[in-house]
């Protein structure tokens, strides 16, 4: 018999945590009280240290980089874009050494990089 998860919406997790500082809750993460204007920033921080912490299999993807025009000015002979969703690398294929540098992968490999990576989950996926 499979499991039911429950699947909280962002409003729901932020007045858990208020619940829990005994403080009244939130309808909407726009809402203009103290509250939810504290509430907002920082649930996308909290989220995403949450998500880089362990490697959770529901944000976890696998996609092929695209490769950059030109050699990167270092010690690398490839640049690869990294998807804009990516929070964490898990691994490459073929395996080899990287450097992450802004939002780019730099690495020796010349011919074919897929990603495995820890990525930003849209609410209610």
């Amino acid at each position: 018999m499979p499991t039911t998860v429950q699947v909280f919406t962002d409003v729901e997790v932020n007045n858990q945590a208020l619940s829990a500082l005994g403080e009244d809750r939130i309808s909407s993460l726009s809402d203009t009280n103290a509250r939810a204007v504290v509430m907002r920033e920082h649930y996308a921080a909290v989220t995403e240290f949450c998500l880089t912490r362990c490697n959770w299999r529901f944000a976890t993807s696998k996609v092929t980089l695209s490769k950059l025009s030109g050699t990167p000015v270092s010690r690398w002979a490839a640049a690869w874009q990294l998807p804009n969703d990516k929070l964490k690398v898990l691994s490459t294929w073929p395996a080899s050494n990287y450097e992450i540098n802004g939002n780019r992968l730099l690495t020796n490999e010349q011919t074919k990089v897929d990603l495995d990576y820890i990525r930003v989950v849209p609410e209610g996926e």
